[in-house]
């Protein structure tokens, strides 16, 4: 976690950082990039953040709603398990306030669901078929 710092995205190059990313599938699935990218930095309940070394090394969302918030997150392989993805979680439940935060994990993200079993987030049942629910500890 030494060295890593967590920074909104506010700028078109910084979300060309992570539009390139999701262009690739960093969210999982085929890469998924949306239609009207500028209207991410414009919406008040869209928050991304990158993580920073000597490089852009992660990012991550967070949705804000009334009283919950759905955070995602991605880390280039070279710097997972290093501390970079609680560094963003950390900033995450930081900018959700009061609000229950959750994140969506695919059924067969093996290393994701032990990232929020480790983080002390407990699994709920979903609807969504191939996703579990994660969810903060109130």
């Amino acid at each position: 976690m030494a060295g890593t710092r967590i920074e909104r995205v506010r700028s078109r190059e910084e979300l060309e950082i992570v539009l390139s990313w999701l262009a690739r599938g960093a969210l999982g699935g085929p890469g998924r990039v949306p239609s009207r990218p500028e209207r991410l930095l414009a919406d008040p309940s869209v928050l991304l953040a990158l993580a920073w070394r000597e490089e852009p090394c992660g990012f991550s969302r967070l949705d804000l709603g009334k009283g919950a918030a759905e955070f995602s997150l991605f880390v280039i392989p070279a710097h997972r398990r290093s501390g970079v993805g609680r560094c963003l979680l950390q900033w995450a439940l930081t900018e959700a306030g009061e609000r229950r935060v959750y994140a969506m994990v695919e059924e067969g993200n093996g290393p994701g669901h032990a990232f929020f079993r480790a983080a002390g987030f407990r699994s709920v049942p979903s609807r969504a078929g191939g996703w579990i629910r994660w969810e903060a500890p109130s």
